[in-house]
């Protein structure tokens, strides 16, 4: 039973509610570099559970320092956040379980990003990732 809910929490964590599988083609998307990722999510809300963080089920907050702050159905945790090559970030949350990492594109052709988690696909709005913690 832990185990399923484990998973559960996981895929729901990353968004699937709000995934478009009509999300913005490869030959669209940008990755970030390493420095570039860093500092364009340090100091930043991101939705968790849905594209805004206001239809979300949760949110991260991105520390410069290297902390993330996550919020998910009114659970919070505290840990840290790296970045990776292939425009990813990686935290590992003991609510969701193992070591995660979502890759975040720039979508160049529609504005905004796209989120990839496995195969899955997200659209975010340019406005969707937010400066200063809002939660």
């Amino acid at each position: 039973m832990s185990m399923k809910l484990g998973i559960f929490a996981i895929v729901g964590a990353i968004g699937f509610a709000g995934i478009n599988n009509a999300a913005a083609d490869d030959s669209s998307l940008k990755p970030f570099t390493l420095g570039e990722l860093k500092t364009f999510l340090s100091d930043k809300s991101y939705p968790t559970g849905g594209t805004t963080l206001k239809n979300g089920k949760g949110a991260f907050y991105f520390h410069a320092n290297g902390t993330l702050d996550a919020i998910w159905k009114g659970s919070k945790e505290t840990t840290t956040w790296t970045v990776e090559d292939k425009s990813k970030f990686c935290y590992t949350l003991e609510m969701f379980g193992p070591k995660e990492c979502i890759q975040l594109m720039k979508n160049t052709k529609d504005g905004g990003y796209v989120q990839i988690y496995g195969s899955k696909k997200r659209d975010l709005a340019a406005d969707s990732i937010v400066s200063g913690k809002q939660f």
